[in-house]
């Protein structure tokens, strides 16, 4: 999540850091132990391991958040030319959100 990037001069600017970074630590794994670990994306992604992996790694249930939000908004949900072209600038967003 590339929390280590922003320098910090004061500690309250620490502490909101800390407590968001844990909020949303806490909200993708609330996801991951109810639906994400169910996932074909969570399969595949444990499929892959190397020797030090594993599923509890807060990179791991990125990649399988990542991965499941860009089948879903890929997926095709309807036949029209724009609809298309609108789910083609989802996933562009999508990808240089996750560079």
């Amino acid at each position: 999540m590339q929390i280590q990037a922003p320098q910090h001069w004061c500690q309250q600017s620490i502490e909101k850091l800390a407590s968001c970074v844990w909020m949303i630590q806490s909200v993708i794994s609330l996801w991951d132990n109810t639906d994400g670990r169910k996932l074909p994306q969570a399969s595949a992604a444990r499929r892959r391991f190397g020797k030090w992996d594993t599923e509890w790694s807060l990179l791991h249930l990125l990649r399988v958040l990542r991965a499941a939000i860009l089948e879903d908004e890929t997926k095709h949900k309807s036949c029209t030319k724009a609809d298309l072209f609108q789910l083609l600038d989802h996933l562009e967003n999508y990808l240089n959100l996750a560079a």
